[in-house]
């Protein structure tokens, strides 16, 4: 069967094929040109295949060879697992020299995979004592290298640290005589009972005598220096929080001077991360299989193809295709391929690349041949005294267009859209864009693609500032007019109506929480809305419309939303906010009024000490 298929191909493979003078065919082709262009928008080349001139039409195959190999290696090496117990076989080997990996009988695959496998070799294994913790189970911990504890880094193990309270010293300066050790006192004088005139003045009743108190100089008044009664005289005081020592306990050991081992808990020791506690290991000899498919593929098309279809090549994986040979065998080689054709070097290059690209520990298990065959013509015409050329591919001759009537006449469009963004017309460019994006030529794809999102952006642009404005605008002035009403004019229904009654408890705070709960909602619901004004007006034509049409959106946004508050308030469900913003007040209230008397009395008990 395959000597058949081979001397079919023998005749069958060719790169190139003029079919120009099978006129129905190119009838038909010209058909598929028509129905191709007029479904492509924005273009005056409708019926384009009635008005070109076909000047050759050529059958240009694509083939693509590929093969694919199944690739297994094993490997071996000495591996242990920790001995919990149980019979193990007798042990026959004792060295890995003694395993030949591709004598085992291990899985084999018959499909095409990439999987990993693990064995233990029977007969290797054997118990040992776990070195590592020489058969104990546990290892030094290696936090705290087996002491249990850590020397606290706060107070370098002594345990406390320097008192901050008087630095160290022990001693605090005495509050009552700033460390003078003395206290002046400023007294009446007794010798004058604070007059400040003399024996003889005073007896008389006048001034006259001008004899003033020889005490105290006629001040009435006298200084008088004493020990300081707080200290002793010392001029200090025992520092209270370290009662003289001038350390304290360190509070992060506790004055302990160590730290427990937060990894052992103070053990000083861990589970042996080898042996996991058992003690004992079971050592053995592991064989390592791993499956690994590859594929190494070749293609073969006429240089016209490549160069003028490039988007043809990227994709000719995902295309039609006809199947025109399979083989698979252990090994290829190129006589299990078919020889005397056009692909002969490509087969032969693609085999040798398969059975080079591995690894030098890898074995083939079998490998797959495929020769397959993309059906391609090319169509080369003239059009306005310009020469083109078009693919079809497939049996349904589907299109991949090269240069093009079309996409010339796209690219004159994508200039035009050019020099209006240079001109700053950008709605004038949009719509150029847009056409260029529907005419949809693979080639200038991201490039149009590019340019219209710069463009929408510019658009945008204006009615982003004139949503900005507003909102900013609508938070103030709808916030200033909803407080105005809420507190001057507030129309509600009957049962509601004890809020507008100064003496009610929410009278005061229900149109600040109106005010702060529509604010809140305007500046939410109107921040981001430049999608909406465009989903609702469009990219119109200019710049100030369009930052009018943004302004008008928020606006409305606001306007309603100032309405529904409006209405909720009217029937009294509003209540409910009120009430919870005077809640929220008093909280605030109390926890103002904690901090106001905490702060009060550490102030109290600061001036007891210092």
């Amino acid at each position: 069967m395959e000597s058949n298929i081979a001397n079919k191909m023998s005749t069958d493979i060719y790169t190139r094929l003029d079919v120009s003078s099978d006129k129905e065919f190119v009838i038909r082709l010209k058909t598929k040109v028509n129905d191709w262009a007029n479904n492509i928008p924005h273009h005056p080349f409708k019926n384009l295949g009635d008005n070109i001139k076909v000047r050759s039409v050529n059958k240009m195959p694509c083939y693509t060879v590929s093969v694919e190999t199944q690739l297994e290696k094993r490997d071996k090496r000495y591996n242990e697992t920790p001995y919990t117990g149980g019979s193990l076989p007798e042990r026959t080997i004792y060295d890995i020299s003694q395993v030949n990996v591709w004598d085992e009988a291990l899985k084999s695959v018959t499909n095409f995979t990439n999987i990993n496998y693990n064995y233990e070799k029977n007969g290797s294994q054997f118990i040992k004592d776990c070195s590592r913790c020489g058969a104990k189970g546990y290892i030094a911990c290696q936090s705290c290298g087996g002491a249990g504890t850590w020397k606290c880094s706060n107070c370098g193990g002594t345990g406390q640290t320097t008192c901050t309270t008087c630095n160290g010293d022990g001693k605090k300066e005495c509050y009552s005589c700033r460390g003078s050790g003395t206290i002046t006192e400023d007294k009446y004088c007794y010798q004058c009972g604070g007059t400040g005139r003399d024996k003889a003045d005073r007896e008389s009743g006048s001034y006259s005598l001008g004899g003033h108190c020889s005490y105290c100089g006629g001040a009435g008044r006298n200084k008088e220096t004493k020990s300081c009664t707080s200290c002793g005289g010392r001029g200090y005081d025992t520092c209270y929080n370290c009662s003289g020592r001038g350390k304290v306990s360190c509070r992060k050991c506790s004055g302990e001077g160590y730290i427990t081992c937060s990894a052992c808990g103070g053990k000083g020791r861990e589970t042996c991360p080898t042996c996991l506690g058992a003690k004992q290991l079971m050592e053995y000899i592991q064989i390592k299989q791993n499956f690994r498919s590859k594929t190494n593929q070749n293609y073969l098309v006429d240089s016209t193809v490549s160069k003028l279809f490039p988007e043809f090549i990227s994709n000719k994986n995902n295309l039609p295709r006809i199947n025109l040979f399979n083989t698979t065998k252990n090994s290829l080689s190129t006589n299990d391929a078919p020889q005397g054709t056009l692909l002969d070097g490509c087969i032969e290059a693609v085999i040798e690349r398969s059975k080079n690209d591995r690894d030098s520990y890898e074995k083939i298990l079998f490998q797959e041949l495929n020769i397959i065959k993309i059906n391609t013509w090319v169509l080369e015409y003239s059009f306005n005294g310009h020469i083109y050329q078009i693919l079809f591919h497939g049996s349904n001759y589907e299109i991949i267009q090269g240069k093009s009537p079309i996409t010339e006449f796209q690219k004159t469009i994508y200039s035009d859209a050019q020099s209006a963004i240079h001109k700053k017309s950008y709605r004038k460019a949009r719509k150029l864009l847009k056409k260029c994006e529907d005419i949809n030529d693979p080639r200038q794809a991201d490039k149009v693609s590019n340019s219209l999102f710069k463009v929408e952006d510019k658009i945008e642009a204006a009615y982003r500032f004139g949503n900005s404005l507003a909102y900013r605008m609508a938070f103030l002035i709808f916030g200033l007019l909803s407080y105005v009403y809420y507190k001057d004019i507030n129309y509600v229904f009957n049962w509601f109506d004890f809020v507008n009654n100064p003496t009610n408890f929410l009278h005061d705070i229900h149109p600040w929480a109106m005010t702060l709960v529509t604010s809140f909602f305007i500046l939410v619901f109107t921040r981001k809305t430049d999608d909406k004004s465009i989903n609702l007006f469009g990219y119109k034509p200019n710049a100030p419309m369009r930052f009018a049409l943004g302004f008008l959106t928020n606006l409305i946004y606001a306007s309603l939303i100032t309405s529904i508050f409006l209405l909720l308030n009217f029937t009294g469900l509003t209540f409910i906010i009120s009430f919870i913003a005077k809640v929220v007040l008093w909280i605030i209230g109390i926890i103002i009024g904690l901090i106001v008397l905490v702060y009060q009395i550490i102030a109290w008990f600061f001036g007891l000490f210092f």
